[in-house]
């Protein structure tokens, strides 16, 4: 099984949103928060998380993808 899956990439006004779900939250807020605080940073950037045990917030992706199938 998988630790992440990459759900979608969203450019919109100059902002580029990437899409996630990770298996163990806990485990990975640690390792993303490091990253956002290093001090040399290319540019500008953050992350959300929140719980989804049931992957609600990714019923969009999966229709977009069902959509095509037909």
């Amino acid at each position: 099984d998988e630790a992440a899956v990459f759900l979608a990439r969203i450019t919109c006004n100059g902002t580029r949103r990437l899409k996630f779900r990770v298996r163990d939250g806990a485990a990975t807020y640690p390792l993303i928060k490091g990253l956002v605080e290093r001090a040399e940073q290319p540019r500008e950037w953050g992350f959300n998380m929140h719980l989804d045990p049931e992957w609600d917030a990714a019923s969009n992706e999966f229709k977009l993808l069902e959509s095509l199938r037909e």
